[in-house]
């Protein structure tokens, strides 16, 4: 007898985290400068702020780049921030939706930072959802790793 097969979600909630040799403040130096995100994000290749510069509730940014050989371009809004410790972005408009968190925190001597990413996938891929979040976390984490050589280099 068949069995029921329930809804495919059509979200993902990824996640990753790294240990860097070095203070909170030091991450977030590297972290919060929109001209380096493309030194460390893979998948931006441009990041500016539309208005007023400068990481607060309300503040929105603007990037370009490419994930998964796809050409993107995305407003995002900043909805929580805790300077040097915690950054929430809601991306509301263009091709990247959903929510990015940025988490900075003291560890043994340096910082523990963690990426993570919510939101719906593109329409028709729902079924690819086990492939799509493997590949959005294996993403997060080169980000993480070219983070933590860039900031350890001396940022």
């Amino acid at each position: 007898m068949p069995r029921a097969v329930g809804p495919v979600s059509s979200t993902i909630d990824v996640a990753a985290e790294i240990a860097i040799a070095a203070a909170p403040d030091a991450v977030w130096a590297v972290m919060s400068d929109p001209r380096r995100e493309p030194a460390w994000m893979r998948a931006v290749a441009s990041a500016e702020f539309l208005g007023a510069a400068g990481y607060a509730v309300g503040a929105r940014m603007r990037r370009r780049g490419r994930f998964l050989g796809k050409a993107m371009a995305w407003a995002s809004e900043i909805v929580e921030c805790v300077p040097g410790r915690r950054l929430v972005f809601r991306h509301v408009a263009g091709s990247v939706r959903g929510e990015s968190r940025w988490e900075i925190a003291s560890a043994d001597g340096g910082s523990r930072v963690r990426l993570a990413s919510t939101g719906p996938l593109p329409r028709g891929l729902s079924l690819l959802r086990p492939l799509v979040a493997a590949g959005a976390r294996a993403a997060l984490r080169a980000d993480l790793r070219r983070l933590k050589r860039l900031v350890e280099a001396g940022g």
